[in-house]
This record gives structure tokens, sequence and C-alpha cells, in this order.
């Protein structure tokens, strides 16, 4: 602490504003290798409160499948958005190989597993698996294999890019070409079916 208090110089100075904003990424991975490319990964940028500029607006919406950004929500995942991801889960599925079962793996969260979203479930026939609370580290392929790499590949990235700026900044809306090339490497365009064995299912 001592150390750091002598470092100021070296932090960058952050609106206050910029601290409030966030882009939640609901992740798919798929246990079948010509599927993944398929499964939809989707930006929740926090919009309600604070609209994005159009430079954002432009960006999101440049996005390519199965990418997508629904913009309008304050960046958290909802009951009623929760139904939403399903309904996109099913569609995808649907598109890619037709009518078949899908077990869906996710933490238990409250927004996760309310009446409304059980139901939607199973009116989309879609089997939901949930894993025990606390126990993610442990059991959710995301938590286990993906997000690490996603993150240091973002890390990567937005540093390479820093770098490379005259102002050392990522220009505004910048994040988002940043965040999607980093996406689509680790998560569209990788094979991710092998985890799933690893953890016994």
């Amino acid at each position: 602490r001592r150390q750091c208090s002598h470092m100021r110089w070296m932090e960058d100075s952050v609106k206050r504003s910029n601290t409030r904003a966030h882009c939640t990424l609901v992740a798919f991975i798929c246990n079948r290798g010509d599927m993944q490319k398929h499964m939809p990964q989707i930006f929740l940028p926090s919009s309600k409160t604070r609209p994005l500029s159009r430079v954002e607006q432009a960006e999101f919406e440049a996005l390519e499948s199965p990418m997508v950004c629904w913009s309008g929500s304050g960046g958290w995942v909802t009951g009623e958005i929760m139904k939403k991801i399903l309904t996109a889960l099913r569609q995808a599925c649907r598109r890619a190989v037709g009518d078949s079962k899908i077990l869906l793996w996710m933490d238990a969260a409250s927004q996760h597993v309310g009446v409304d979203v059980l139901n939607h479930a199973a009116r989309l026939q879609i089997y939901l698996l949930l894993v025990p609370a606390n126990l993610t580290w442990l059991c959710q392929p995301l938590d286990v294999y993906v997000f690490g790499r996603l993150k240091s590949a973002f890390r990567d990235r937005h540093g390479q890019r820093r770098k490379t700026s005259p102002t050392h900044q990522l220009a505004p809306g910048e994040w988002i070409d940043v965040t999607q090339r980093v996406v689509r490497d680790v998560l569209v365009d990788s094979q991710w079916h092998e985890t799933f064995g690893k953890l016994g299912v």
C-alpha cells in the first residue's frame, strides 16, 4: 500500500460516469464442435439510464453473427432477459441442426430460476441443469476453462491497442471492437467440446 501511494502518477484518471458503465457478456459454449460457431454471444450494455453514444451504437450494430447486442437494459440479466436468452438459444440451435434437445448447464442465480423462466424453458423444451451455489468455480465449464483465457486475451489485446495509440488510451467505442474480436477468437472460433468431458459430463 505504501508503494502504491507513491505511484499515483501511473494511474489513469477515469471519469466517475465511466466507472458506472458496464456491459455483460452472455456467453455460450457447446459440447458439439460443429455447433460452437452458431452459439449466440450476447452483449448487454448498460444503456437504460446512460444511452449509448452514436459511436458505441454503430460499433454494436456492426457485430457479426452469432454476436449480438441487446441495448436498453441496465446491463444485467433479469428474468425477462433470461427468457429472451433462452429463446435466442433455441432459435440458434434450430437454425443449425433442426429440432435438437438442449441441456443448458448454468448457475442457479435467482434471475435464472424464477417460475416464469422455468416455465418458458419447459415450453421451449430446454432442459436445465443447475450448478449448486458456490460451486461454479468447480463445475461450470465457462468459469473453469473459458473465462480465464477470455480475460487474458482481452487484457493483451487492450494493452496492444493502447500501446499503438498516440494518447495511450482507446478511442471512444474502440473497447467494443477490441472485445468483439476477443469474443470471436476465444468463443466463436474455438472448440470447447472437450471441457465437458473434463468436468465429468
